[in-house]
């Protein structure tokens, strides 16, 4: 069973302030739940394999728990959450997180990003002002740097409040752009 976007009743809708979806619904429509401001609960179908682009952008949620089954977080999914507090767990069966999934969800304070996830598009989490820890599986490293893919300064992923993990990948970090700059 697929639920659909249907921007006159669900996207925008400001009286929605919790959703329960059952777990024969398999798919969401882009911007399903986009810009609902009460929406402060979501209990997501553990058939879900997917969180579309802008699914819940601009949502109150306070909490979110993803379903194993996920295995895509799509385009600003939940980008401008504010109310998502504390921390975020990827489940492992999540392979790609895409650019701006969890921007300006400035109160997480934890990240924990598995194995599986191979694909971390840019920005995915810009702009999270409080998030002081980022657990990073190492076989996620390779490519484009892993604080432009979080959307983090390299500087700020190496003050002191970080783990010890994520101040060696910011070394790691800094020395692949200077040799990048310099060309050795």
């Amino acid at each position: 069973m697929a639920m659909q976007s249907d921007p006159v009743k669900l996207n925008g809708n400001a009286k929605i302030v919790s959703v329960k979806l059952p777990d024969t619904v398999t798919e969401l429509g882009n911007s399903c739940f986009n810009n609902c401001p009460a929406l402060a609960q979501v209990r997501l179908s553990e058939g879900l394999t997917k969180i579309p682009d802008t699914c819940f952008q601009q949502c109150g949620l306070q909490e979110i728990v993803i379903p194993e089954g996920v295995t895509i977080i799509g385009r600003s999914a939940f980008n401008g959450c504010s109310g998502l507090t504390g921390s975020l767990v990827i489940p492992d069966g999540v392979t790609s997180i895409g650019s701006f999934a969890f921007a300006t969800s400035e109160n997480l304070v934890t990240i924990t990003i598995p194995e599986h996830v191979t694909n971390i598009d840019a920005g995915a989490f810009k702009y999270c002002y409080n998030l002081s820890k980022i657990e990073v599986d190492e076989n996620n490293l390779s490519g484009e740097s892993t604080a432009a893919k979080l959307g983090l300064d390299p500087a700020v992923m190496a003050s002191p409040f970080i783990s010890t993990i994520v101040d060696a990948l910011s070394l790691l970090i800094y020395f692949l752009f200077a040799t990048l700059l310099l060309g050795i």
